[in-house]
């Protein structure tokens, strides 16, 4: 089976993920997708510096950002 067409993809979209990357650490603005079937919130790697979470590696995202935030700013993103 060729799977050269397939390897290109990948390769394509690792590059755009990578000057996606670079370009919201240039403008420090991290980016965030929240999926409201399973309440799962994924983060890009600068939104995870931006709350100071590089290592995180934890299942609650969510909680572990509501940590980092003021209770009165809570109400503006939940």
């Amino acid at each position: 089976v060729d799977i050269t067409d397939r390897k290109k993809a990948e390769e394509e979209l690792k590059h755009r993920e990578d000057v996606l990357n670079k370009a919201q650490s240039i403008a420090k603005i991290g980016s965030w997708e929240l999926d409201t079937e399973t309440n799962k919130l994924a983060w890009s790697k600068e939104q995870y510096r931006i709350f100071e979470l590089e290592d995180y590696e934890g299942n609650d995202l969510l909680n572990e950002c509501r940590k980092k935030l003021e209770p009165d700013d809570w109400n503006y993103v939940s």
